[in-house]
């Protein structure tokens, strides 16, 4: 709670008082009412006479849109008081009953919280001899597609250079993990500049040499330009981290590689209208590392009116911009001490904005070691003598033990392992609105490696869903450099069904329902959307139970082959494919309940037109036209051509304008250029072009970009 002292000095009194922050639902927007000066003594400047009487009794208040970038009347019905007088927010619904719905105390929840948990609490005895143990969890092999030759970036270490987790060294496993470099065999660039993913965090130092020229910011600008780097101040360092996840440029020989290091980023702030902000500027994405965690489920929350607010801006980021949000699930989960030691319950928490519908929430999984190969003895805890291993490969908890056959979940900790007793456990968040599982634990945290640590702190590695989110939304920018038509539903369902189980192994049982479909695998990810979108492509589903999920995949355009997959219980499955879908060895397709089934469909599958007006949008800003020409004035025709393609500038305009046409494919490849026009018509013969999607570009004789358009070559 914030305090505000004002000093009576003739009196020599000290008065206190303790501002209030209130959130208030309004029966419409226009109720909003008129004030100046609102940094300091408000003043009212409406033209109702009954407010004017009621302001002017009224001191240090403030009235303003909680939400002030949205253009829905649901979200902008939304105001924030704040108030020193605890009988305003009464007085205000007594004397206007028919402007002002209902409010909501948001003193101490209002805003969120950056999610960084650093400690190195799994590193415990790490340097101990290894003891192999007898224990087979049935792990399983996670790439679908072997037959593609992975790409290695040359800042990207193919295998680790120290021991692993070595203070002084560091390397990249957990892009090992996620298969990425059979996502970059596929795409050797590293995605497209052409998709933009928003970041919505703290600071973002875009001068750095894995950031430089790649990270832009919204109309309103840099949030954090004055705020200066510092190991121990987490808004300055964790944007910068996040960023460098995503899209770290790749093949540089320096540094980290990025898991879309082509991709472009637009930096913004870590609240819910920033989200709207970065929404408009034309993001394709938007990464939300950033929660507020409760024990309160989302059907709940949003019957409060802060969770029906924020829950209304989410569906406009989405509905009305297109965009795919991705979000971390959260840091701060318990066992019951309630529960017995042995086995003990999960307190389940949720967190917003992951668990809000249309919202990929993201937590961890663990990716160092195999159960089977760990360079550690298991090491005896303080309770009971049992044994355990840290950092197991596939495990979605803490440390796992292993005195027990199958290997179990360790559900406590030590006391510093010196009293002798159990003390509550923590863990990341895990929900039934989880929907994918990422490397977040000891993690290569690249702000610590290039700018060094916190005192205290001594690792290059850190943990926290904060670094799992990024991870998904660069797989997100990969798929998008294939096919930008892709939209937030497919986008999700593709993440699952390209997913490795993890919930079949034994230590991961206190997890059912909870974590999500599995293990997120970019290359499988990237190589479906490839795989779909060519004319005699292959999209494999491969070794996966299904149980609970709405899932669909309806523009494959050749084959499917479907093998050692499970759709059972309530899940609901529809594939298209355009020519064959086979069912391999260990398909079951018998879902349990009514609502469950699985629809296979062989037939044409259409070319896909998408608007992707909005996704312009950046590419637009950033080169900015200094022509002053209107863009709409620019007409691109047929967009789905099968050789020849018009250009014309305003047919009513004899002014000559068009100097160059440039064609880009889906990797942001130059295929196609004509220069020196100088004309505002041309038809172009494009007919030596390949099928597929395409980014046209026109621009002026300046070089300045005057039209950027999508087109599909039949």
């Amino acid at each position: 709670m914030r305090l505000f002292f004002i000093m009576f000095f003739t009196s020599f009194t000290l008065i206190v008082f303790s501002q209030k922050k209130y959130i208030v639902k309004m029966t419409n927007s226009e109720n909003l009412p008129k004030f100046i000066d609102l940094k300091e003594k408000p003043t009212y400047v409406g033209d109702d006479s009954k407010e004017l009487l009621f302001f002017s009794k009224h001191e240090n208040f403030k009235m303003y849109r909680a939400y002030p970038s949205s253009k829905r009347e649901n979200v902008l019905q939304f105001i924030l008081i704040d108030t020193e007088d605890s009988n305003f927010i009464n007085e205000l619904f007594k004397e206007f009953p028919e402007r002002y719905i209902s409010f909501e105390d948001v003193t101490n929840t209002w805003g969120a919280q950056l999610l960084d948990d650093s400690s190195n609490s799994n590193m415990e005895n790490s340097l101990l001899n290894y003891m192999e143990k007898p224990v087979t969890p049935n792990q399983i092999l996670a790439n679908n597609y072997p037959n593609i030759t992975p790409f290695y970036p040359n800042d990207y270490l193919t295998v680790p250079v120290a021991t692993p987790l070595d203070y002084n060294t560091y390397d990249l496993n957990d892009l090992k993990y996620v298969n990425a470099p059979i996502a970059w065999g596929i795409n050797p660039n590293g995605g497209s500049s052409h998709v933009n993913i928003g970041l919505s965090d703290g600071k973002v130092m875009a001068n750095d040499t894995e950031l430089d020229g790649k990270v832009f910011f919204p109309p309103s600008g840099d949030p954090y330009s004055n705020l200066a780097i510092s190991a121990c101040n987490i808004v300055s360092t964790h944007g910068t981290s996040t960023a460098a996840t995503i899209a770290a440029k790749g093949n540089n020989s320096y540094g980290v590689t990025g898991v879309c290091y082509n991709c472009e980023l637009t930096a913004g702030d870590y609240n819910y209208d920033a989200l709207l902000e970065l929404a408009q500027t034309g993001v394709d994405v938007i990464n939300m590392s950033w929660a507020q965690t409760m024990p309160t489920d989302p059907k709940s929350y949003i019957e409060t009116l802060l969770g029906e607010s924020q829950n209304n801006t989410i569906q406009e980021v989405v509905e009305d911009y297109n965009v795919i949000l991705v979000a971390s699930a959260g840091n701060n989960m318990y066992f019951d001490t309630n529960s017995p030691v042995d086995d003990a319950e999960l307190i389940v928490q949720y967190s917003y904005p992951a668990s809000f519908e249309n919202v990929i929430s993201v937590s961890s999984v663990h990716h160092w070691y195999d159960i089977n190969n760990h360079p550690n003895s298991p090491y005896t805890t303080c309770y009971q003598n049992q044994q355990i291993l840290n950092l197991i490969e596939d495990s979605v908890g803490g440390a796992i033990r292993v005195d027990t056959s199958p290997p179990s979940q360790l559900t406590y900790g030590c006391g510093n392992g010196q009293t002798g007793l159990p003390t509550q456990r923590k863990t990341h968040v895990f929900n039934e609105y989880v929907d994918i599982l990422a490397p977040a634990r000891e993690v290569l945290n690249y702000v610590r490696l290039k700018y060094g640590f916190c005192p205290g702190i001594t690792t290059k590695y850190s943990s926290g869903t904060s670094h799992a989110a990024p991870m998904v939304s660069g797989t997100i920018g990969l798929m998008l450099s294939v096919d930008d038509c892709l939209n937030s539903d497919e986008v999700q369902d593709i993440l699952k069904l390209s997913s490795k189980p993890v919930e079949h192994l034994s230590f991961n049982s206190k997890y059912i329902g909870l974590m999500g479909a599995g293990a997120l695998q970019t290359g499988n990810a990237v190589a479906f959307v490839n795989e779909m979108n060519k004319i005699n492509g292959t999209v494999i589903i491969k070794n996966q139970s299904f149980y609970r999920y709405d899932l669909s995949a309806q523009r494959i355009k050749n084959e499917l082959i479907i093998e050692g997959v499970e759709f059972i219980g309530n899940n609901k499955a529809k594939f298209r494919s355009g020519n064959e879908i086979y069912l391999l060895e260990g398909t079951l397709l018998e879902p349990s309940t009514n609502e469950g089934f699985t629809l296979l469909e062989v037939g044409l599958i259409e070319n896909t037109i998408c608007n992707t007006s909005n996704k312009s949008l950046n590419s637009l800003q950033k080169n900015k036209n200094e022509t002053g020409l209107k863009l709409e004035n620019i007409k691109i025709f047929p967009t789905l051509f099968d050789d020849n393609l018009n250009i014309v500038f305003d047919e009513n305009n004899n002014e000559d304008v068009i100097n160059n046409v440039k064609i880009y494919d889906v990797y942001g490849k130059l295929v196609f250029e004509k220069d020196k026009l100088i004309t505002n018509q041309i038809t172009l013969f494009v007919g030596s072009i390949e099928s597929g999607i395409y980014i046209l570009k026109v621009y002026d004789v300046k070089d300045n970009v005057l039209h950027t358009e999508k087109i599909v070559k039949k």
